[in-house]
């Protein structure tokens, strides 16, 4: 049905609004992550892929392209180790945001203590960043990269094992916050 002319008949059309996109706004998109089972599906999901997997040497290799409060990544490595049990692990996760590192660091303890021959790398390089760096810079950025070596107990399966891993990804949070 056509409008009836008003006032403004001859004055150009607005444009239409942008539609709303919740993960412009951090406290939008947290409060749809965490009342929805979004970051589950997605991990099953990626289970079911893993379960094709033919990993080849020297281990399984997992990639997180944005890593958030690492929830999908933990699940991720809790199907690969019960996929892979004795075959390393290397996780390669990218995240912009250091909250979401320090979340996702959190939830990491169990999945080392689980999975002891893992290799867990956060990032906030972009690939076609780490691609522009000529070998020797890279190996001049890897060697500024700050280590925290975790004392693991020979007695595995004592509660305070886990600890040592909570300690060390303190240790790691302390490091980063500086120079994030």
């Amino acid at each position: 049905m056509p409008k009836a002319p008003g006032r403004n008949a001859g004055a150009a059309t607005e444009p239409a609004p942008t539609p709303f996109r919740f993960y412009d706004n951090r406290q939008k998109y947290l409060a749809f992550v965490t009342a929805c089972n979004e970051k589950s599906a997605i991990a099953r999901r990626a289970a079911d892929e893993l379960a094709l997997l033919q990993p080849t040497p020297p281990a399984v290799r997992l990639f997180d392209a944005g890593m958030g409060d690492g929830t999908v990544i933990a699940r991720l490595m809790r199907s690969a180790h019960r996929q892979f049990p004795t075959v390393p692990m290397c996780v390669v996760a990218k995240e912009i945001s250091l909250e979401d590192v320090r979340l996702g660091l959190e939830k990491l303890p169990d999945r080392l203590f689980e999975h002891p021959a893992t290799v867990f790398v956060v990032t906030v390089v972009f690939g076609e960043t780490m691609s522009t760096i000529p070998c020797t810079g890279a190996v001049a950025v890897a060697a500024s990269i700050p280590r925290v070596a975790c004392q693991t107990s020979p007695f595995i399966g004592r509660s305070n094992h886990t600890s040592e891993y909570v300690a060390v990804a303190h240790a790691i949070w302390t490091v980063m916050g500086s120079r994030w």
